[in-house]
C-alpha cells in the first residue's frame, strides 16, 4: 500500500467503497478498513506513507497513533519525499520511489493526499515501475471529499483509467 500525507488540516470524514462505510480522520485508516484486499488478515503486508517534512511534523504523530489503534503500525514505513516544488525535487521523488517499491509487486496506490503535483509524479513513476520492474498496480484510489453526497465522501478505484496508459503503449 502506498500513500501520500500532506499538510492539510483533516477532519473527520465518512468515507464510502462497495457500499462499506467508515468515519476516520485520515483516508489511509479508512482505507485499511474499506478495501477488500486489506480486510484479510496480515494485509497489506507493507505500507509506505510518503512524507515531506511539513506532513511528517503536522500529521505523523496522530496517524502513527491511529494505525497503531488499527493493529498495524507495525507495518508502516514512513519514507521522507521532497516538497516537489522544482523538476529536480519530483526527480527525487521518483528515485525514492524507485527504491522504495520492490521488483513485481502488487500496490493499492492511494493518491488523495499531497501537495499539488506530488500524486500524479507519484503514479507516473509507477507506470514506469509498472513497464520495468514487473511492477503492478491492483487499486488506485482517490478519496473524493469534495465530492461528498449526504455527508459521504466516496473512494473512486482510478485503476481503469490507469490501465489505459498500458494499452496506449501496446498500440
Amino acid at each position: 500500500f502506498v500513500t501520500t500525507i500532506g499538510t492539510g488540516d483533516y477532519k473527520p470524514v465518512t468515507y464510502e467503497f462497495e457500499g462499506r462505510r467508515c468515519v476516520e480522520t485520515y483516508v489511509q485508516a479508512a482505507l485499511l478498513q474499506l478495501l477488500p484486499e486489506f480486510l484479510e488478515p496480515n494485509a497489506p503486508d507493507k505500507i509506505l506513507v510518503l512524507e515531506t517534512v511539513g506532513a511528517e511534523a503536522r500529521h505523523r504523530a496522530a496517524l502513527s497513533s491511529r494505525l497503531s489503534e488499527l493493529g498495524i503500525l507495525e507495518r508502516v514505513r514512513f519514507v521522507r519525499i521532497p516538497d516537489g516544488r522544482s523538476t529536480d525535487e519530483l526527480w527525487a521523488l521518483f528515485g525514492v520511489i524507485a527504491e522504495s517499491v520492490a521488483p513485481r509487486s502488487t500496490l493499492v496506490i492511494d493518491v488523495t493526499h499531497g501537495y499539488r503535483s506530488l500524486p500524479i509524479a507519484a503514479v507516473l513513476g509507477l507506470t514506469f515501475l509498472r513497464e520495468v520492474a514487473g511492477v503492478q498496480v491492483s487499486r488506485l484510489v482517490y478519496g473524493a471529499m469534495d465530492a461528498q453526497s449526504d455527508g459521504v465522501a466516496p473512494v473512486f478505484d482510478l485503476k481503469p483509467m490507469f490501465d489505459l496508459t498500458g494499452r496506449a503503449s501496446a498500440v
